[in-house]
C-alpha cells in the first residue's frame, strides 16, 4: 500500500514487488498479470529489460523522477544500494514495520504462531537489515494508519518527493504493481477504499498479554525497536560502507535452487 501511495503522482511509478521477476522462487513469479490488464500496459517494453540495465531504462522509458520499489528481499535491497553508490541514482531505503501486537496477528489470523512469527519473520529480518549497514528511515505502519495525509507529508519531505492532497488515495491513480498484497490489487480498482485500523477478535485479544510479555523480555526484540524507533522519518545518514553478510551468500544458493524448482504459492484463510 506505501508503495502504491508513493507511486500516486506524475513523477513516480509503482513497480511492485519487482525483484521475484528477476529473481523468481514462486511459480507465479514466470508470468507478469498486471492488475490493470490493458495491451497498452508498461510492463509490455518493461519485462524486456535485463536486470543490470532496468531502473536506468525505466527511468527513461517511462519519464518519471521516482521509481518506488516494495521488493522486501535483502538480497536485492544490498545489491541496489551497492550497485547505485555514487550514481546518479538515488536510493533511499524506507525500512516499513508494524508494532509486534500487529505484526503477530498478520500471521496469527493466518493460522501460524503469533511469538514464533515475531521470532522468526520480524526479528530476524530487521536484525539482518541492521547488519548491511544500509541508510535508512523506518516507518510505522500504525502510526500511518491513525494519521494517514500527515505521516505521508512527513516522509514526502523526507524523500524531497512532492506531496498533493489526496496522495494517499492511491486508488484514483491507475498502476502497474507486480506480485504483492492480493487484497491492497482489490482496493486499487474500488473507488470506496477506506484506510483503517484493523480491529482484533476475542481469541487473539486474549492471548495479547504473553506476547507483550514476551516483547518485554527479548533483549533482540528490545534492540530492534529501539533501532526502528530512533530512525523514524529522520534524516538520511551519509553513505557509509555496505556489507554482505554470511547470510547473503547463503541465499544466492536457495535463490538459484529455487529458480529451478519454485515453490507454490498457496494461500491460507
Amino acid at each position: 500500500m506505501l508503495d502504491l501511495i508513493l507511486g500516486n503522482g506524475d513523477q513516480a511509478f509503482s513497480l511492485g514487488e519487482v525483484y521475484a521477476w528477476f529473481r523468481p522462487y514462486r511459480t507465479h513469479h514466470f508470468q507478469i498479470h498486471c492488475p490493470c490488464e490493458s495491451k497498452q500496459c508498461p510492463w509490455e517494453k518493461l519485462k524486456k529489460i535485463k536486470e543490470a540495465d532496468f531502473y536506468n531504462e525505466c527511468f527513461q522509458l517511462l519519464d518519471v523522477d521516482f521509481l518506488i520499489d516494495s521488493s522486501k528481499d535483502l538480497n536485492w535491497v544490498i545489491d541496489n544500494n551497492i550497485k547505485f553508490k555514487n550514481t546518479d541514482i538515488k536510493v533511499l531505503n524506507i525500512l516499513l514495520y508494524k508494532n509486534p501486537i500487529s505484526f503477530a496477528y498478520s500471521f496469527w489470523k493466518r493460522n501460524y504462531s503469533a511469538i514464533n512469527s515475531l521470532e522468526k519473520h520480524f526479528i530476524n529480518y530487521y536484525q539482518r537489515f541492521f547488519q548491511t549497514n544500509i541508510s535508512f528511515v523506518s516507518f510505522s505502519y500504525d502510526a500511518f494508519i491513525k494519521n494517514p495525509s500527515d505521516v505521508i507529508f512527513k516522509l514526502c519531505s523526507v524523500l524531497e518527493m512532492p506531496y498533493f492532497d489526496g496522495k494517499v488515495c492511491f486508488w484514483n491513480k491507475i498502476h502497474h504493481p507486480l506480485f504483492g498484497s492480493k487484497g491492497t490489487i482489490l482496493q486499487m480498482k474500488n473507488s470506496k477504499s477506506i484506510i483503517k485500523l484493523e480491529k482484533y477478535p476475542d481469541n487473539f485479544s486474549r492471548i495479547i498479554p504473553n506476547i507483550q510479555d514476551y516483547c518485554n523480555k527479548n533483549i533482540k526484540m528490545i534492540d530492534v525497536m529501539l533501532k526502528l524507533n530512533k530512525y523514524e522519518l529522520c534524516p538520511f545518514k551519509n553513505e557509509e560502507q555496505i556489507y554482505r553478510p554470511f547470510w547473503y551468500y547463503k541465499n544466492i544458493v536457495r535463490q538459484k535452487v529455487y529458480s529451478y524448482f519454485p515453490r507454490r504459492y498457496i494461500t491460507l484463510k
